[in-house]
């Protein structure tokens, strides 16, 4: 079987990377972007990336899935909707950090395995009144954090 190539129209800028769309022949990709690419602004030019099919065995994957939620402290849980869903084939550890700022305030964010979006939310919203009730008990948002096993993000 004859591997197919794709042809991604893509423009970046340091580590901004947008797809713009993708042609299936590279003459009429790299048209297009002749077409797009009516300035001199390097950062806003089109260009076009081989994009090769991917063959691979994924028939004995279970598919899993590793949400992240972070909330914002005091204000609480930021709405990120899937942009936080990772695909995993297997169970990854959980992970709780957060970041205090001078200011006295800062985020906590839960990391862990969970089937759907709003389950990990439940879990992470239960796991975060459990954070500000320590919080309530000592008004002291680093040792409430530490009291629920997170790791402060300037320990890494």
């Amino acid at each position: 079987m004859e591997n197919k190539k794709i042809y991604a129209i893509m423009n970046s800028y340091y580590s901004d990377w947008n797809i713009h769309g993708y042609m299936e022949d590279k003459d009429k990709a790299e048209k297009y972007c002749a077409f797009k690419n009516q300035t001199a602004d390097e950062f806003n030019q089109l260009y076009v990336i081989d994009l090769n099919e991917i063959n691979a065995d994924v028939s004995k994957v279970v598919l899993k899935y590793y949400h992240s939620v972070c909330f914002d402290f005091p204000n609480g849980m930021r709405d990120e909707d899937d942009r936080y869903k990772y695909y995993v084939g297997e169970d990854i550890p959980s992970d709780t950090r957060y970041n205090l700022f001078k200011d006295n305030t800062g985020w906590i964010n839960f990391s862990f395995n969970c089937e759907t979006r709003k389950k990990a939310e439940k879990i992470a919203q239960d796991k975060y009144a459990q954070f500000m009730s320590y919080y309530s008990e000592n008004q002291n948002y680093d040792m409430s954090a530490r009291l629920i096993g997170a790791i402060s993000f300037n320990d890494y």
